[in-house]
């Protein structure tokens, strides 16, 4: 005789299982996990915590910040939740660093391009060398050094 679960059911153990990988770290599996979560109540805030969780994780700060801040309120609200209230609270932790590590990575993008730019004003005058021509493609990356046009 089968088993059957019903759907609400289903729902519990998934959010079990997205919680589990979150706690674990494991940002990209419980992403993938949460994408089968009911987009209402306690299951949305799973899915959009692990979307922005996943998204900082790899890097997209930007991105992550402006979920964060989209759902700040309605982490507060799961904060004392029994199931999720540790997410809920760690995510309202990382919403303002995370526009803040943005904002320093911003900086940090302008700084090396203004020193790129400095470097490749600097070796303008020897790129057109026979040395430049056999060395530079081989070590250098090619978006490094502006093309000539």
């Amino acid at each position: 005789m089968a088993t059957r679960r019903s759907a609400h059911t289903m729902a519990e153990e998934i959010l079990s299982q997205t919680l589990d990988r979150l706690s674990l770290g494991y940002y990209e599996e419980a992403r993938v996990l949460a994408e089968r979560l009911p987009n209402e109540g306690k299951a949305r805030f799973v899915r959009q915590a692990a979307e922005a969780l996943y998204l900082r994780n790899e890097f997209g700060y930007r991105s992550a910040a402006r979920i964060f801040r989209r759902f700040y309120e309605t982490a507060q609200i799961f904060s004392n939740d029994r199931e999720v209230g540790n997410l809920a609270r760690t995510t309202a932790r990382l919403a303002s660093s995370a526009s803040k590590i943005g904002d320093l990575i911003d900086l940090f993008h302008k700084a090396q391009q203004a020193k790129a730019e400095a470097i490749c004003h600097a070796l303008d005058p020897m790129m057109n060398t026979p040395f430049a021509k056999e060395l530079l493609p081989r070590t250098c990356s090619i978006s490094f050094f502006p093309s000539k046009s």
